[in-house]
C-alpha cells in the first residue's frame, strides 16, 4: 500500500518532485502499470489473510498441543483480560515496533502486566530507545496478516522473508502457564504453551530472541567512549567472552526475595535449583534426580522401619471401578470432585467410565476381602508407593497441592480395636521422624476434629507444622483409624478363636512427595534451597581456586585436590568436585548455593602450601579452617551438627509463631501476626465452623501460596489460600485448662485446646 500510493503522488502530482512526465511517455505508462498490478496485489493480500482455522490447521498438522476459543472482539489487553482473564493462562501482550530509520522489526510478546516504554524496550535490544516506532497497521497485514488488536507471533506463518525479528518475554517461558496467543484474529484465543510455541516458531525457521526483562538493560552510552588502547580492548574482548560463556547460566539467578514475594520465590527456587521440571499438563510435574533423591532417601527410611514392624510392600492397580468407588459414600463424596476418568479407549467410548485412584481404599479391600478368612489372617499389614491422581481445582503448587504426586499408602487389618490403635500411633511417630530426623522439620503431632478428619473413616491423626514466611500451616503427614466401616462395605469378615465371624478393625495412612515441598519452604534463603546432609544428593562439594601455576605445581595442585576428593569419597560421603575451568570461584559459589549443598570445600594456592581447606556451611554461612589430615575425620561431624542446628533453628521459630490465646481479640491479633493460634475450645462441629466463616476474608493482604509460576498447562502460578482459619488439629499434648475457661468462639465452657490457623 506504500508503494501504491508513492506511484500514484509521482504519477498525478509529479511537480511536488520537481519532475514534468509527458502525457504520452513510456514512463508514464510503466507507472499506470504498476499502480494497477500494486493495487490488484494489495487487494488479493486482503482476501487471502489466514483465517482462525488456518492456524489451527497448521497446529493440528505439525501435532501441536493446542486449544483454540471464539469469543467477542479483545483488541486490547484489558478487554482480553476482561473476557478471558478466568481461565487463568498469560494473556500476551504483543507489541510491533520498526526502526526509524532501518529496516528491522521487532514483534515483542510480554508478559500482560509488563509496563516497558519504547525507550526501555529499546534499551533491552540494544538499538536505543529514540530509534524505535510502532508499526502501522499496513506493515501488519504485508508482514503477518494480522489487523490491529490481532498481533500475534503465530502470524510468522505469513512472513516469508524473516523480515521481523520475534522476542520473547523470559517471564513467559520460565512461567511454565500456557499462553492465550490471537490466532491472527482478535475474536479468537489459542491457549498452548511456550513450548508449543517455541516449536511453531522453529517450523517457520524462527529462533526467537528471549530477553529477562527483569534484569537491567544494557543502555548504550550517551557519550563517545575515550579510545582504548590495544591492551585494554584485548582484555575487554576477552572478559566479554568470559561472560557469554556464563550468560546462559547466570540467566538462573534468583530475581525474588522470600520476604518480599514469597510465591514467586519459591517458584524460581525449585526450578532453578534443579528440582523439577514444567510439563505441559496441569498440576503434573518432572521429578528432577535431585528431588527423587530426596525421595528415595525417604522411602529406604521408612522401608526399613516397615520391615522391623512386620509390613511388606505389594501393590495394587491404579484404575477403580465406578461401582467399588462409589462403594462408601462418604468417603467418595470427600474425594468426587477431585477424581479423574477414563471414558474412551482410542475412539470408543467404554461402558462403564474407570477411576483413576484418588486413593486405594475401594482398590484394596476387594482384594483383602479375598485374603482375610480366619484370625490366623490377622494382622494383615500392606504398604504400597505408587501415584496418585486428584485433579485438583485449586491452582497446583509443586510438591504442596498437584494434580499428580507420589506417595507410600498403608493398609491394616487388625482383629481388635486396641491393636489398630496402637498402629495408628506408631505410624505417626514414624511420619514425625521423617520430618524430624530425615529433613529436619519440626511437627506438632494431634488428631483431626471431626470436621476435618479423613471421609468415611473414625478418626484421624496427623502432624502439622508451619511455614513463617507465609504464616501458613501446612499439614504434613496423616494415619487413619478406619474402625469397621469399610469392612462392612466390603464384606471383610474372618473366624476368630470362637469361630464366631466378626470385622476387622482398619487403619489406612500415607506420606507424599509434599514432604519435599515443606522442606523446601522451612528451610529455604534468598540465595536458594537449604538441603539438610541426610536427604542432600550432593552433601559437599569442592571447589578448587585455581591460580597461576607452574606445570609442576599444578600436577601437585590437582594431585591434593583429588586426594581430598577420593579421602571423603572412600567414607560414604557425597561428595562432587567442581573441577570445570570455564567458571570463576565466585560464580560456584553462588552455583552450588542455589543448589542448597551443605557444605562447600575450598582449596586454593595457600591451602596447598599449608596442607589445609576451608569449609563454609550452607546453612549459616560459617567458615573454618581444617587440616587435610583431619577433614575425612571432621567433616562427618560437622554434617550432623548442620542436620542438628538445622532442625533447632525451624523448631525456635516453629514455638515462636504459635500463639496460646483466651479472646477473639488475641485470636485475630495472632492471625494477623501470621501466627498460628492454641485457643480453648467447646469441641463443637458447628462453633467450629463458624470460626471458619468469621475468619473469611478477615485479613485484607491475603497471602499467596508459593506456586508454580510455571506449569505448562496453565496454572496459576500463585495459588491463592482462604483468609479464612481452620482447626489444625488437637494436639496430644494439652496445656492445663483453668478452670472456668470460655471457648473463643462461641463463649461456651471450653472443653480442650485446639490449634487454629491459615493453611495451605
Amino acid at each position: 500500500t506504500d508503494v501504491f500510493f508513492a506511484i500514484n503522488c509521482f504519477m498525478f502530482q509529479p511537480t511536488r518532485f520537481g519532475i514534468t512526465i509527458l502525457k504520452n511517455s513510456p514512463f508514464r505508462h510503466f507507472l499506470v502499470k504498476t499502480a494497477f498490478v500494486c493495487s490488484k496485489q494489495c487487494f488479493s493480500m486482503a482476501a487471502t489473510i489466514p483465517d482462525v482455522n488456518s492456524v489451527v490447521s497448521v497446529l493440528d498438522k505439525l501435532q501441536l498441543t493446542h486449544e483454540t476459543i471464539k469469543h467477542e472482539a479483545t483488541p486490547t489487553c484489558e478487554k482480553h483480560e476482561q473476557v478471558l482473564g478466568h481461565l487463568g493462562v498469560i494473556l500476551c501482550k504483543n507489541l510491533f515496533f520498526k526502526h526509524k530509520k532501518k529496516k528491522d522489526k521487532w514483534l515483542i510478546v510480554l508478559k500482560p502486566e509488563r509496563q516497558l516504554d519504547p525507550k526501555s524496550i529499546g534499551a533491552f535490544l540494544g538499538v536505543g530507545g529514540g530509534s524505535l516506532r510502532f508499526v502501522g497497521e499496513a506493515d501488519m497485514l504485508s508482514l503477518l496478516g494480522v489487523k490491529q488488536g490481532a498481533v500475534s507471533p503465530l502470524g510468522v506463518m505469513n512472513d516469508k522473508d524473516h523480515a521481523v525479528t520475534v522476542v520473547l518475554d523470559k517471564a513467559l517461558i520460565d512461567s511454565g502457564k500456557r499462553l492465550g496467543i490471537h490466532p491472527l484474529s482478535c475474536e479468537a484465543t489459542t491457549l498452548l504453551s511456550s513450548d508449543t510455541l517455541l516449536k511453531f516458531l522453529h517450523h517457520f525457521g524462527y529462533e526467537p530472541r528471549i530477553i529477562d526483562f527483569d534484569s537491567e538493560p544494557v543502555r548504550k552510552e550517551s557519550a563517545k567512549p575515550k579510545q582504548k588502547s590495544q591492551k585494554s580492548q584485548k582484555s575487554q574482548k576477552s572478559q566479554n567472552a568470559k561472560g557469554s560463556k556464563n550468560s546462559a547460566v547466570d540467566s538462573k539467578t534468583l530475581t525474588a526475595k522470600m520476604e518480599v514475594d514469597f510465591p514467586r520465590w519459591y517458584s524460581e527456587v525449585v526450578t532453578k535449583g534443579e528440582l523439577i521440571e514444567y510439563y505441559d499438563i496441569s498440576g503434573c510435574y518432572i521429578l528432577r534426580p535431585d528431588s527423587y533423591f530426596i525421595w528415595e532417601q525417604i522411602q529406604d527410611f521408612f522401608n526399613a522401619d516397615l520391615k522391623r514392624k512386620g509390613i511388606r510392600n505389594a501393590y495394587f492397580p491404579m484404575f477403580v471401578s465406578e461401582k467399588a468407588l462409589q462403594a462408601e459414600a462418604d468417603h467418595v463424596e470427600g474425594f468426587s470432585p477431585e477424581v479423574a476418568w477414563v471414558t474412551h479407549a482410542g475412539k470408543t467410548k467404554l461402558n462403564v467410565p474407570i477411576a483413576i485412584r484418588p486413593t486405594s481404599e475401594t482398590i484394596i479391600y476387594p482384594a483383602y476381602a479375598k485374603w482375610i478368612k480366619s484370625h490366623r489372617d490377622l494382622p494383615l499389614r500392606l504398604n504400597q508407593w505408587s501415584n496418585i491422581v486428584r485433579w485438583e481445582f485449586k491452582n497446583p503448587t509443586p510438591f504442596i497441592r498437584t494434580r499428580e504426586f507420589l506417595w507410600q499408602e498403608g493398609h491394616s487389618a487388625f482383629a481388635t480395636k486396641a491393636e489398630a490403635d496402637v498402629e495408628v500411633l506408631e505410624i505417626l511417630d514414624l511420619y514425625a521422624r521423617v520430618y524430624e530426623e530425615l529433613l529436619a522439620v519440626p511437627v506438632i503431632k494431634g488428631r483431626k476434629t471431626d470436621n476435618e478428619k479423613f471421609p468415611g473413616g473414625d478418626y484421624t491423626t496427623t502432624i502439622e507444622t508451619f511455614i513463617s514466611h507465609t504464616g501458613r500451616s501446612i499439614q504434613a503427614a496423616t494415619s487413619h483409624g478406619l474402625g469397621q466401616n469399610f469392612g462392612k462395605i466390603f464384606k471383610i469378615e474372618f473366624l476368630d478363636q470362637h469361630k464366631t465371624k466378626r470385622i476387622p478393625f482398619q487403619n489406612s495412612w500415607g506420606l507424599t512427595t509434599r514432604t519435599i515441598g515443606v522442606m523446601i519452604m522451612q528451610h529455604g534463603d534468598n540465595k536458594g534451597l537449604v538441603i539438610p546432609p541426610r536427604v542432600a544428593a550432593t552433601q559437599i562439594v569442592i571447589i578448587p581456586i585455581i591460580s597461576k601455576f607452574s606445570s609442576e605445581e599444578r600436577q601437585k595442585f590437582d594431585s591434593m585436590t583429588n586426594d581430598l576428593y577420593v579421602s571423603l569419597k572412600n567414607i560414604d560421603l557425597r561428595v562432587h568436585l567442581d573441577d570445570r575451568d570455564l567458571y570463576k570461584p565466585g560464580y560456584k559459589f553462588y552455583h552450588w548455593e542455589l543448589r542448597g549443598i551443605p557444605l562447600r570445600i575450598e582449596f586454593g594456592p595457600k591451602d596447598m602450601n599449608s596442607k589445609q581447606c576451608v569449609l563454609v556451611r550452607r546453612d549459616n554461612g560459617d567458615h573454618e579452617t581444617c587440616s587435610l589430615d583431619t577433614v575425612a575425620d571432621r567433616v562427618p561431624k560437622l554434617l550432623e551438627i548442620i542436620q542438628n542446628d538445622m532442625y533447632q533453628k525451624a523448631k525456635e521459630t516453629l514455638l515462636s509463631k504459635q500463639r496460646k490465646i483466651f479472646t477473639w481479640e488475641e485470636f485475630m491479633g495472632a492471625l494477623d501476626d501470621r501466627c498460628f493460634v492454641l485457643a480453648p475450645h467447646c469441641d463443637d462441629s458447628k462453633c467450629e465452623k463458624s470460626i471458619k466463616e468469621k475468619t473469611r476474608g478477615s485479613n485484607e493482604d491475603e497471602e499467596s501460596a508459593p506456586a508454580e509460576s510455571h506449569d505448562a498447562a496453565g496454572d496459576e502460578i500463585i495459588q491463592k489460600l482462604t483468609g479464612s482459619a481452620k482447626s489444625l488439629c488437637i494436639p496430644f499434648n494439652q496445656p492445663d485448662l483453668p478452670e472456668g475457661t470460655q471457648c473463643v468462639g462461641c463463649s461456651e465452657p471450653a472443653k480442650k485446646w485446639i490449634l487454629f490457623g491459615r493453611s495451605y
